[in-house]
Parts: C-alpha cells; structure tokens; sequence
C-alpha cells in the first residue's frame, strides 16, 4: 500500500512538471464607502478554494484557468458587510471594483441565518458570517451554535458546561454519555489556523475508579431563578472537546462548521470540525453591551492601521458575568477574554500575523450561609496563548506559497470543593503501596476537601507549501505539508489529605494524591498532500478535493484518504459525493490514569476508646498504564443534493459514518486470597493480633 502511494505520488509530480500554464489573473480593488482603501481584506475564491489579503492599496490578484466558465468572489473585512459577486469568463481580464458598507442595523439587508456551502474544507459546510454572528446577540461561541440543525433553540445559559456534538451526538450542545465524550473530543476546534488543544487537560479524580463519565469533579447545587433547582454540575472537560462558554464571539469574522469529510490538511477531527477567522484590519470603535436575564456581557475592539506601513493592529477585550440567581448570589459565571492581533505585509508579498490571548474563567458557587454542611466549589480556569502565522509567496513552480504557523499555550486550571462531614468513627487508610498494614480510625467530623491543580502545556507548528497549476481545461490547487503537537501537564495534580477523605472505599478505595508534573508528555505528527481540481466535465463544471493524509499518534501510523466532489448540472441544480477516514489521538487523561487503590478490611476493633483501637487493611496498589491506547478512528460516506433558486435555496445530504477504536472504561474483577485475623483483649486493654 505504501509503494502504490509513493508511486502515485511520484507520477503526480512528474506530470504537474508538464503541466501548460493556460492560466489568467483575475484582480481587483476593495474600497470603503468612503472611496479610501482597505487593506487586509480576506478575499475567497469559489468559497474558499483559494484565498488571499488586499495590500495597503486594497489590490488583490488570483491566477486561474482560463478555462473556467465563472468564478465566484467573497469578500469580508472588520466591521463590514460581506460581499459576494459571481465573474463570467468574458470579464477575467477587467479589474472589478469592490466597495464595502459599514456593518451596521442601518443596513437594508441582514442575513441572520447560517448558510450551507460547499467550501475547501468541506462539501455540506455550515458558515456563520459577521452578520450572522451580530444577529445572535451570543454571550459566547455557544450560542452561536445553537441555531446549526438539530440543535434546540434554549435561552442562553452560562452557568453550564457546553461541549458541540456533530452527527450522532445528543443532547443540547452536549452530554455526559460515554459516546459524547468521544463525539465531542473528536471535534476540532480551530481558531486562525490554531488547533485550541485539549490533549493536556487532567482535571479529573482517578477514571480507574470513577470511569470516564463520573470522574470530573462535580461542584454544588444551586437555585437558578429561571430553571428553578439545579443538580451538581460539572465544570472540567477532561475526555471531551473545549468548553464553547470560554471563547467570546465580539472580534470573530466567520465561523465554519464541518460535519461531513473534511479536507485532508486537517488531523484530529473523527467528529468534524468549527474553524473560526479572526482578522486584523482597521475597524471603527466598537463598544457592545448585553443583558440577559442575571447575564451581562460588555466588549470593546478597535482595529488601526499603524503609521510607516506598520501593518494593522486590533485590540479586543470581554468581560462577562452571570448569577444563576441574583437574589442570593451564589452561583455565578465570570469570564474575561483580551486579544491582540498584529498584521504586516513586508517587501515580495510576504505576510505575517502575530496574536496574543489571555483568557480566564471561572465557576464558582458560595456558601450558602443556611447550610450547614458549607458546601461550596470553584473551578477556574487561566492562560495564554501566542501564536504567529507567516505566508510567503514564492513564484516556485511547486512552492508557490509557503505558509508557516507555530503556537504556544499555557493554563492555570484549578477545582476545589468542600463539604463538613459528621460521618462518626471513621477507618482510615494511607498506604500507597501493596501489603497489609495497621490503619487507624478518625473521629469523622471535618471538613473535607478534594482539590486539582492543573497546568496544560501546548505547542504546535505547521509547514505548509501549495501551487496552482493548469492540465487542460482543469485548475489544480495542489498543496502539502507537515504538522507537530505537543502536548504536557505540569500540575500539582490531585491534592489529597489522607486525614480527611471525602470518600471512604468508594468503589473499593479510597482516593490518594496523584502527581501530574512527572507524567510523559504526547507528542504527534501528521502529513499530507492534497489536490484541489476544477474545470468542466461533459460541459458541466464540477470542482473534487483528492487527498490523503497520515498521522502518527501515540506512536501509531495511520493512513487517511479523503475525497470529495462536486458536480454542477445547470445554474440550479448540483450533486455532491465524499468519503473520508479520519483519526483522534487519545489525551493525556486517557493515557495516563491515576493508579487504583483497593483496600479490603481485615479487622476492626472499636469499643469507644481510639487510643485501643485496631484497624487492619489490606491495600493493593494497580498502575494502569494506557500508554499503549490507539487512536480513535471514523469513516464517513457523504451524498448530497444542491438547489439554488431565486427565491430560496436548499440542500440535502444522507450519510453513512462509523467510529471504531473510541475510548471507555473497562472493568475487570479480580480475585484476593488472603488471611484471616483474630483477636484478644489482655487485661490492660491491649490488643493482640492472631493470623
């Protein structure tokens, strides 16, 4: 299989050498309405089979076929309205004038739907433009995906985690069932070409003894005003995808959402994936305030563009805070978000984007001054993120462009909660290793605590390199390249006082501290090529994505083919066709569980005297050691039916998908022989053990 492969790939270059360069320019110019021009504009080709930035003189230009028939435009910027315009054949050769409107409720016309498109990335792709995203008045990313199909249309509510599920997946965004775990860990989410990794979050008790869905730690109920009593929540997303309340929407452009086979550029997504655009460019003030319910969110962004071609520089900053109840306070939500973003085009074309994020949020919930057990519980989360993105246009026949992207992240993630136990006289036990040993008794009355301290580490980079040539009547968009994760947890990690256990043999042990800053770090890599084609068949255009990728997770080599195709039978009517197999690396929480502790009572003799007492216990210590986990895989078959009328347009998709190698907890039942003690009592109240 890998000889076909190489052999493929060998002819392809060798027949990409020969290749007629029967190609045209299409240019153009984007202005504001105040006739000045606007750099940094994104401009897509055909929904983004290509894509480039206007220069400080709002000048763009694409190379295609000049066999083409027509080609469609798209143009967004900061704080505009996006543009789209189809380009027959006949007008190639002249450079079209593009002028952008503010964005603003003044505008005659706002679409405030998502739209079903056919992009690069994907046949049946659901975009959320500016607009859109605007008309959702969302307090986070969460409630923008609330209007994609399927999904119910809910008030938004922050006081709960929300993780996406795609195609298979429950529930309103998400679940707690062991297959939306799965469902939402195999979704990536992507924001300017930057994967927001999950790999390295361990805020959980031992999954060896709770199992994947018990085992993040829960906080305390609480009284919501409008949903009346709620349950203990979870607030960490160990095993599963990013929490969507984390990322605020004021400085977003556009937001892709890929359900179906995904272009081979991307790894990790068995699931599908949300690729989210942000852009430096100049933009007005922009201040916004909303209030829903005990939710408030208050943001402001500014985009300049620096003096001496410095490039343009955008500022962002959120605060957001809920009361699940603002009568009394005690549950509530708060989130602060700060972006910088700095662009700058150099000599020969070369681009480059530097970005700054700080975030941090946090879950916490009061002690009820009524309750008497003092329960109360806090989960917070804080980091940043650096990131820088370079492009460089070449001229090279086979490096036309070289894109280069590499990310760094560090967290802070804290959960804490607390509860006074009466319990009475309580056996402890704190061996950490196999054998049997005196433990001892408590009085049973204390506070007790379980507490996590985590500290994720990320860093990724990507090499990219893509060209465009001419075979016939066909355009090829040919690109390949090469991708690094990394991903460690360099926290405290499960923090536990042997004195005050939380939970006594709970599933046959009790909890014991567990150490996150030894583990081993993951490390993955991935490769692809890929070839993007238009033209017409039979006279009827159609445009296919050929690609295959691989990826070496965990230490596993997988091989990834991806198709997709799309056939336009007149100006109304198209079909599309893909498959797709795609894999997930597990994280680090699957991978490197905390040990099992089982402690079997032998013997407990207690007659109201701790100082006479005896305890004796069993305890065997297991090291469940996952580093052998595969990655998760998916296949998906995808057909579809386009129409675009004058008055509404349509589509319909039917597809067939299949996950295998998905991760669980398995329980397996273990057998102990051990011996039997007796006792007696001297005459001075001592104790004395008989095997």
């Amino acid at each position: 299989m890998k000889r076909v492969v190489c052999l493929f790939i060998a002819n392809y270059f060798v027949l990409l050498s020969f290749a007629l360069a029967q190609t045209v320019h299409i240019s153009g110019k984007v202005l504001n309405e105040d006739n000045k021009p606007l750099a940094f504009t994104t401009i897509r080709l055909n929904d983004g089979q290509q894509s480039t930035y206007s220069n400080e003189q709002g000048e763009f230009t694409f190379q295609i076929s000049s066999g083409l028939p027509l080609v469609k435009l798209t143009l967004q910027h900061v704080g505009k309205q996006s543009v789209s315009k189809t380009i027959f054949r006949k007008d190639f050769s002249q450079k079209h004038l593009f002028i952008l409107k503010d964005l603003s409720l003044t505008l005659e016309e706002v679409d405030i739907n998502p739209r079903v498109r056919q992009t690069k990335t994907s046949n049946s792709s659901i975009v959320f433009d500016k607009e859109t995203i605007e008309a959702s008045q969302a307090f986070s990313l969460q409630d923008v995906l609330l209007k994609l199909p399927g999904k119910a249309a809910v008030a938004p509510d922050l006081n709960k985690v929300e993780t996406l599920t795609l195609r298979g997946g429950t529930g309103t965004l998400g679940g707690s069932s062991l297959y939306n775990l799965n469902n939402s860990l195999g979704i990536a989410i992507i924001m300017d070409d930057i994967y927001l990794s999950n790999d390295a979050n361990m805020q959980s008790r031992s999954v060896s003894r709770w199992g994947m869905t018990n085992a993040t730690l829960s906080g305390v109920g609480y009284s919501d005003s409008y949903l009346g009593t709620q349950s203990a929540q979870t607030y960490d997303v160990a095993f599963q995808g990013i929490d969507l309340r984390e990322i605020p929407v004021n400085n977003i452009e556009s937001i892709e959402v890929v359900r179906g086979v995904a272009s081979a550029r991307y790894g990790e997504i068995t699931d599908g994936a949300v690729i989210i655009n942000r852009q430096a460019a100049q933009s007005p003030w922009a201040i916004n305030i909303q209030l829903n319910g005990g939710s408030t969110s208050t943001s402001i962004s500014k985009g300049f563009i620096l003096p001496e071609k410095w490039g343009a520089l955008n500022l962002s900053s959120n605060y957001t805070h809920s009361n699940a109840d603002p009568r009394d306070k005690i549950k509530t939500f708060d989130r602060y978000n700060q972006s910088l973003m700095w662009t700058k085009r150099f000599a020969n074309g070369i681009k480059n984007t530097f970005s700054f994020d700080h975030n941090y949020r946090n879950d916490g919930r009061r002690a009820d001054p009524d309750d008497e057990t003092q329960q109360m519980s806090v989960f917070k989360n804080k980091g940043i993120s650096v990131a820088n993105r370079i492009s460089i246009p070449t001229g090279s026949r086979f490096f036309e462009n070289i894109n280069a992207n590499i990310n760094y992240s560090n967290s802070d993630q804290y959960s804490f909660k607390q509860y006074i136990l009466n319990r009475g006289i309580t056996a402890i036990t704190v061996k950490d290793t196999t054998g049997i040993y005196k433990g001892y008794f408590s009085n049973g009355s204390y506070m007790a605590e379980e507490e996590i301290i985590g500290n994720p580490i990320n860093f990724s980079a990507r090499l990219d390199a893509s060209a465009t040539f001419v075979l016939g009547a066909h355009t090829h968009h040919l690109s390949y390249g090469v991708n690094y994760n990394y991903s460690n947890n360099g926290g405290k990690g499960v923090i536990s006082d042997p004195d005050r256990p939380r939970w006594i043999l709970n599933g046959g042990g009790n909890e014991r501290a567990y150490d996150f800053e030894h583990l081993p770090a993951a490390q993955n890599w991935g490769f692809y090529v890929e070839d993007q084609i238009s033209g017409t068949l039979l006279q009827k255009s159609y445009n296919a994505n050929i690609g295959l990728r691989s990826d070496i997770q965990n230490g596993y080599f997988t091989l990834q083919p991806r198709f997709s195709s799309r056939l336009r039978w007149n100006d109304r009517w198209a079909t599309t066709a893909s498959f797709g197999i795609s894999s997930k690396a597990p994280t680090l929480a699957h991978m490197y569980p905390a040990p099992v502790f089982i402690d079997i009572d032998l013997l407990k003799v207690y007659a109201g005297d701790l100082s006479k007492a005896l305890y004796l216990v069993f305890t065997d210590k297991k090291i469940l050691d996952n580093a052998h986990l595969k990655p998760s895989m998916a296949s998906q078959a995808e057909l579809g039916l386009e129409y675009q009328g004058k008055t509404f347009s349509s589509s319909l998709y039917s597809y067939y998908k299949h996950n295998w190698n998905g991760y669980e907890t398995v329980n397996q039942p273990h057998w102990y022989r051990l011996p039997e003690f007796d006792y007696s009592v001297d005459n001075e109240g001592n104790n004395h053990l008989y095997p």
